[in-house]
């Protein structure tokens, strides 16, 4: 992978929150923002990010968007292979809040809290949770060693 595509993409896949406070419809304001700029890449990341289950039904509890672009979305993402740079950007948006880097755990308490635990909540856990053990495979290590601000917890 290319880290610095990797950073880059990370760094915008919430762009679409530039229109305000919104739930799921971030996804798809990043996703014509980017595609009007021509960034394709970061386009489908502004999609993919929020759907590590691709079964969009499954993915989201509550959507704010037209029905078209909820059925875009949906279409987008079953049409989708995932790669890497998919797999690292849903991972990423599971290890960090506000106030800064977290483990998956503290991320999920949190967003739990905002929002409420709808039906496929574990569902969606355990994804982020295999994806975790995915790039610990990949890195050969616990991925939070890597992360400064986690691997000093006392959390581990």
């Amino acid at each position: 992978m290319d880290a610095d595509k990797a950073y880059t993409l990370g760094m915008l896949h919430d762009i679409g929150r530039r229109i305000g406070v919104v739930r799921a419809r971030h996804q798809i304001a990043g996703y014509r923002f980017c595609m009007e700029k021509g960034w394709e890449d970061c386009a489908r990341i502004c999609l993919t990010h929020s759907h590590a289950l691709k079964n969009t039904a499954l993915s989201i509890d509550h959507w704010d968007m037209q029905r078209e672009d909820a059925e875009f979305v949906r279409d987008y993402i079953q049409a989708c292979v995932y790669d890497d740079y998919d797999l690292l950007i849903q991972l990423c948006d599971n290890l960090a809040r506000a106030e800064g880097l977290c483990i998956i755990e503290v991320r999920m308490v949190d967003v739990g809290r905002r929002y409420g635990l709808g039906p496929n909540t574990i569902t969606r856990w355990n994804r982020i949770f295999d994806l975790k053990a995915y790039f610990d495979q990949k890195t050969g290590t616990n991925l939070y060693l890597l992360l400064p601000e986690i691997g000093q917890s006392t959390l581990l």
